[in-house]
């Protein structure tokens, strides 16, 4: 039901990356011209909690995991202090920096 607000071509890349799921990766996904516009809607967020709640009901946690993160993701980057334009600039060595990564960390 949820996936509807999220591109085909994300949720091919969300369900096919679950376990090697990282910053660079959504980084790399969502900076791109055709995805970045979904990053930057405020309903994004809520849509990957919902469907990773949704996934980890079914116990399918992988998938749960992913979309958490994913939905991190999304709060980080529409988060005045870090927009997605800040995270594309910083080495991306260290993504689970507390302090210049709040809410991505929060999920890590």
């Amino acid at each position: 039901y949820h996936w509807g607000s999220f591109s085909p071509l994300a949720k091919k890349f969300l369900l096919q990356h679950t376990e090697k799921l990282s910053l660079k990766g959504l980084l790399d996904f969502f900076s791109r011209p055709d995805q970045i516009a979904f990053a930057l809607m405020p309903i994004s967020v809520g849509t990957a909690h919902m469907l990773a709640f949704e996934y980890f009901n079914i116990r399918a946690f992988e998938n749960a995991r992913a979309l958490s993160l994913c939905g991190a993701f999304f709060q980080q980057c529409q988060s005045a202090e870090t927009p997605i334009e800040k995270i594309m600039t910083m080495p991306i060595e260290d993504a689970t920096n507390p302090i210049e990564l709040p809410l991505y960390y929060q999920a890590v």
